[in-house]
Order: structure tokens, then sequence, then C-alpha cells
């Protein structure tokens, strides 16, 4: 049960991701950034310190699980870019060759230099692979120097340590060179990270103390409207409110999420598929952002290059920011959905998908061909054909001629003459033919 609600916390928390993204900028979203840092405390809450251990067990997993896939996707975007700018799905531009390898080579080398329109969202998945090995890195520093501390005093001791990182940062605008925007976010992600690992160690406590969960939706609703703050808001007091509204924004969701729990029926089956999935809608929805925006411009009679900037920041709670939230909640699972039913159905491993790529291209190039040369036999027989009646052209030609002279001096004449004088010029033509013959 105690996966199951946490499976049901990542579901609510991509929700929210896309309400914050969807467009709208009134008070309902405005708060909504405290909640990005549970998503990061709901992985702390798996780490195990039996990977002190086994060191590269665990940094294999996390390459495996999130920065193959971020290298992946990231990549076939950058390639795709071109075609994304000449529909006018991403306002970057046209990539050179130079550029284009660049953007890879940063990629594979520091996570970044993705799209930053359609893939606006791959900062989580960076942030989420900075902050398990940064928090692994600097827990296991401290296993190591500080071999009698039990492993909750490590987990503490972490955390302390991260967070006077982030302060100094704070305080003297401290950047960390090989990270983008100066490593703040991934920074912030690492204490996260750790916190959840040790809300793990203190969770039988926190549980027998329900008041505490009513406090925390209070703290997390008084800073989401006073005093709002995200990941990105490198500032002491935005620092304060991030980490007080983003732990308690953790433990209200993790209660609600519990409750949940109590309850069987297909509206929690459709939460726990979302939440077994919630990656996929957290890093594929600004695509989907585009789609819609293509039938928003369609309906609302604006300029194609506004489809760059969809959706557009809104005052109000207005309708086609609803559309854009819920299509982009859906949309990727359904292709999850029906990517895992051709899978069940045709196997689709990776060296199946390149065997049936490669039979694909061999039967669209065998009905090309077919195309092609029925084109050509076509082209040749209509050559040959017109050679041969060259002389029926030559001969018929004169009558042809007049026929269609007469026809048009007859419907013209039509504007000027009455019928019984026009009609009998149009059956000249009859007659001019039949001698001509």
């Amino acid at each position: 049960m105690q996966i199951k609600s946490f499976i049901y916390l990542k579901a609510i928390c991509a929700i929210i991701i896309v309400l914050n993204a969807c467009g709208m900028s009134i008070g309902i979203t405005s708060g909504t950034h405290l909640f990005l840092p549970a998503i990061f405390m709901v992985l702390g809450y798996f780490f195990d310190t039996t990977y002190w251990t086994e060191r590269h067990g665990y940094i294999y997993n996390k390459a495996k699980r999130i920065y193959l896939p971020f290298i992946v996707w990231a990549s076939i975007f950058v390639v795709l870019h071109n075609i994304f700018a000449l529909i006018n799905f991403t306002s970057n531009g046209i990539y050179g060759w130079q550029e284009t390898f660049q953007r890879l080579w940063n990629i594979c080398l520091g996570m970044q230099g993705y799209d930053p329109v359609l893939n606006a969202s791959f900062w989580i998945l960076r942030a989420m692979f900075v902050g398990a090995i940064g928090f692994y890195a600097i827990s296991y520093l401290f296993k190591k120097f500080l071999s009698n501390f039990t492993d909750t005093k490590i987990i503490e001791c972490s955390i302390l340590s991260i967070i006077t990182l982030v302060i100094w940062m704070t305080l003297f605008d401290l950047n960390i060179p090989f990270l983008p925007y100066g490593g703040y976010t991934e920074l912030t992600a690492t204490m996260f990270f750790g916190l959840g690992c040790l809300y793990r160690q203190y969770e039988s406590h926190l549980n027998q103390r329900k008041w505490i969960y009513a406090l925390t939706t209070l703290v997390v609703i008084a800073l989401a409207v006073l005093y709002p703050s995200s990941m990105f808001e490198k500032d002491f007091f935005a620092f304060l409110s991030l980490l007080f509204g983003g732990v308690s924004a953790f433990l209200t969701l993790h209660y609600l999420s519990d409750l949940i729990t109590k309850y069987n029926n297909k509206a929690t089956l459709v939460v726990n598929y979302v939440g077994e999935r919630w990656l996929y809608i957290v890093a594929f929805f600004p695509l989907v952002f585009k789609i819609v925006g293509v039938f928003h411009i369609l309906c609302s009679d604006l300029e194609w290059e506004m489809l760059a900037l969809l959706p557009i920041n809104s005052e109000t709670f207005c309708t086609i920011s609803i559309v854009y939230w819920i299509v982009g909640c859906i949309c990727p699972i359904l292709c999850i959905w029906g990517w895992n039913k051709a899978d069940a159905k045709y196997n689709l491993t990776p060296k199946n998908c390149l065997l049936y790529t490669i039979e694909g291209i061999k039967i669209l190039s065998k009905w090309i061909w077919k195309g092609i040369c029925f084109i050509g036999i076509t082209i040749w027989k209509s050559i040959k054909s017109f050679g041969s009646n060259i002389l029926d052209i030559v001969k018929y030609l004169p009558v042809s001629f007049f026929y269609i002279s007469s026809m048009i001096i007859g419907y013209k004449g039509l504007k000027y003459l009455e019928l019984s004088i026009s009609s009998p010029i149009q059956n000249c033509s009859g007659v001019i033919t039949a001698l001509l013959l």
C-alpha cells in the first residue's frame, strides 16, 4: 500500500506540472511550483543505504533509467528540430550542421542543449539524475569518514551540508560552472532527494501525529498565495519558501495519496496507471501542447506564427487552457497505452523494431519501384500512340477548328442576336463538318 500511495502521489504531481504549464498565470497555478520538489522527495524516499556498498549498481541503474532515455529523446528532438521549426512547433530557428552537432555534444556530456520549447520539461530529468548521483556522492563521503555514525545521522549530516551549500550559493550568487543556470536547480533537487530519504527514517513517527499533515496543508496554501517560489529563483527568501513549501507540499500530497489508497475503483485504477507512467506526461506534454495549438489557431483565426508561442499566458481561467491541461495529461498516456498494446501483440523489442523498420523499408521501396515502372510504361505507351496517330490529328485539325469556332461565334452571338438568328449559325457547323469530311 505504501508503494501504491507514492504512485498516486507521482500522478498528482504530473497533473500539477501540466497545470502549471498550460498557459494560466492566475492564483491557481502561481503556487504550483511548490509541488515540484515532491517528485524529488519521492525518488529520495526509495534510496536504500545498502547502495553505499553497491555503488556501481546504483550508478548504472540511474544512468539506465534516467540518463540514457534523456540522451535518446533529446537527440531525436534535436535531429528533427528543423522539421519542427518549419511548421512553427518551435521558435528556435533552423539549425546548421555545426549547431546540431554541438547540441548533440552538449546533450551527451552536459545534459543540456536540448530544444528549449519542445523539451522544456527535460530539466526535470537532468535534476533527477544529478540529484540522485549528487546525494549519493555526498552521503557516501560522510559514510566513509564517519563510519561510526548511524545511517540516519549520516543522512542528516548530508542534508545539512547541502542546505549550507544552497544558502551559500544564494547569499553570494555563486554558480556551479559545469551545470546550466549555475546549478541551483540541481543542488536544490539534491537537497529534496535527501529530505525524501530522511522522511523514510522518521515516517513512522510522523504517521502517529496526524495534526502535522493539517499544519503542512496550511503552510503550503499560505506560501503558495503569499510567497510562491520555484526551483529557478536563486534568492535566499525564495529558497526558504521553497524549502518549507516543498516539504509541506510533499507531506500534504502523501497524506492525500494514503487516503486514495483506501478506495479501489476505476478512478483509482486510472490514477495508478498515470502514476506508473508519470514521466511520459512530464517529458512530452510540451509537444502535445503544440498539437493542441494547431486546433487553437484554426478555431481562433490566429496567425500561424503564433503556434511557436502557444500556450500564451492568460490572466483568466479560460476554456482553451483547460483543453491544454486535459489533452496534455491524456495524450501521452494514450500513446503509451497504444504502444503497450502493440508491444504485447508484436513484441516490440529494440531488435524487432529494427527488423520491422528494415522490412517496412523493403516493402515501401518495392511499391515505389512498381509505381515508377507503371508511370514509365504509361508514358512510353502514350508517346508511342501519339506518334502513330499524328496523321489523324493533322487530318481532323481543320474540322475541329471550324466546329469550335462556329460554336464560339454562336454562344457569343446569343448576347446580341435573337435565338432565331444565332441557332442557324450554330447549326452551320454540322454542314461545314459534313462537307469537309
